[in-house]
């Protein structure tokens, strides 16, 4: 075999190394990003959770609120048509 050729080829095996190593660690980055945005996801999904349940607890409250309110105002209607009529007469 040609030396030159021989060297040809072993400049080549080198660059094709280096180049193996590069996307090596390309791919070990890309698998951290990958891992970390996993990570980043299931956090914000956790805490859209947390805030949907404080949101329907909320919705809760404002309801109950409404009621109430909705009752009291109708008692003191019916306290004040009792005051009228007992005083009318």
């Amino acid at each position: 075999m040609n030396v030159g050729l021989l060297v040809y080829f072993m400049v080549y095996e080198r660059l094709l190394h280096v180049q193996v190593k590069r996307l090596e660690v390309l791919l070990t980055k890309c698998k951290e990003t990958i891992k970390a945005n996993k990570e980043w996801t299931q956090q914000l999904v956790s805490d859209k959770e947390t805030i949907q349940k404080q949101l329907e607890l909320k919705i809760q409250e404002h309801d109950l609120l409404r009621v109430c309110s909705m009752q009291c105002v109708y008692c003191v209607m019916l306290n004040f048509f009792a005051f009228c009529r007992a005083h009318s007469t």
